[in-house]
């Protein structure tokens, strides 16, 4: 069974890139900065490389495999259309290297001067992607997205001699100009090949529930755990004023305007039940409290206060087949600490009037006041417009952030 070596994600971009397997496998960090609302399946922030600054990480030859280990490299980007873009490299073509080249549709990997070609599905610009290399029973092979059927035809790796260390991720040193210009959400060291079932396993559930994390090797990391999230907004009444204790509602809707030193709105939409309708006139003198909540494996949670607003408007809202309560609050509030944000977006758009970003998902940490960077649009983010909705037990959020 194959064991985590190392792991690698913008949770901890700074001088150092964390690893975050628990096995100390740090990698020093040469310009690749933290990605906020990344949007990819695994929630957190990303990796980002600046192909004109050459960013990279270089990790320690620990974690290279030996000459004639298995072995598994697992890397979660987004693909930019650039011809001969390196994800990794290390002591020219005489021993490892990795890049994609669009323009014809394959990706090259050389290894002990041997390139290794493989030909994935037609990589679209900005789409996301799972990358595995993966040696195992004497071959070498490359899986792209589709982790049953490789890509590559099967070659013979036994006696190849490890890159001497560093191993660059994001660039190869005998070739700037060449380096990775996009975003990687994870980078992951097997020791071992995977299975097809733990390779399908990555593609879905990123950092959870195999090899070592099953009982392979050392325990779930912490870093992988804080992975184990499922992030949702928590409204909550208050009740102090009225004289009666506070109450979680569930919400079926909701919209909010931020703004920062500017009124923030709310508008809340909880069904419309006898218990609610009896607990809203109840406290009618409260505060609408909107939290985002992330749960980890084990149950702790972190709460983020996204606003809080006095409760000015109960509206009752008669649908075709049901019947729905919406609340609505104002309160001014200031961002006394901004600061600057890069994150991938939906759309970007600069118009006449103002620049907007839409991103999927929630981030508590970009607020109204910060500044923003998306895909060369830069603007300090007058409000923050958060949607989401709830079907089927399914939560849909959107952000969008207006230059303001």
């Amino acid at each position: 069974m194959a064991t985590l070596t190392a792991i690698y994600t913008g949770e901890s971009a700074g001088g150092t890139v964390q690893d975050g397997s628990g096995n100390g496998h740090h990698a020093a960090n040469i310009g690749v900065t933290q990605l906020l609302a990344a949007g990819f399946p695994v929630a957190g922030a990303a990796l980002q490389f600046d192909s004109a600054a050459d960013s990279h990480f270089d990790v320690p030859a620990s974690v290279i495999p030996a000459t004639g280990d298995d072995f598994t490299i697992a890397i979660f980007f987004r693909h930019q259309a650039l011809d001969g873009s390196y994800l990794f490299g290390a002591d020219g073509n005489t021993a490892w290297s990795c890049h994609i080249r669009q323009s014809t549709g394959y990706v090259n990997m050389y290894i002990g001067g041997a390139m290794i070609r493989g030909y994935p599905p037609t990589l679209s610009n900005n789409s996301d992607h799972l990358l595995v290399i993966q040696r195992s029973a004497g071959f070498l092979d490359f899986y792209v997205d589709d982790m049953a059927n490789r890509v590559s035809g099967g070659y013979t790796w036994d006696a190849v001699t490890p890159p001497v260390d560093p191993l660059s991720i994001g660039m190869h040193p005998v070739y700037p100009g060449q380096s990775f210009n996009s975003v990687m959400d994870e980078v992951q060291f097997w020791a071992g090949g995977l299975s097809v079932a733990e390779r399908q396993s990555l593609a879905t559930t990123p950092s959870l529930d195999i090899g070592a994390y099953s009982g392979g090797g050392a325990a779930a990391p912490a870093v992988a755990e804080s992975y184990q999230v499922a992030g949702y907004f928590r409204l909550t009444l208050t009740g102090g004023a009225n004289g009666v204790s506070d109450m979680v509602l569930g919400m079926t809707s909701l919209n909010a305007r931020l703004k920062s030193g500017a009124p923030s709105y709310l508008q809340a939409t909880i069904p419309c039940t006898t218990a609610y309708a009896e607990a809203v006139a109840a406290r009618g003198l409260g505060d609408l409290v909107l939290d985002y909540v992330i749960r980890d494996s084990e149950g702790l949670e972190t709460v983020s206060t996204v606003t809080t607003v006095a409760l000015e408007t109960i509206q009752l809202s008669k649908g075709v087949n049901s019947r729905s309560i919406n609340l609505v609050g104002h309160r001014q509030s200031t961002n006394s600490d901004p600061t600057s944000h890069t994150v991938y977006g939906l759309s970007q758009q600069t118009g006449t009037t103002s620049k907007t970003v839409l991103v999927p998902g929630y981030n508590p940490l970009i607020l109204p006041a910060d500044t923003i960077t998306s895909e060369g649009i830069i603007f300090v983010i007058g409000s923050v417009i958060l949607q989401a909705s709830i079907n089927a037990g399914a939560i849909n959020i959107q952000t969008q952030f207006v230059e303001g």
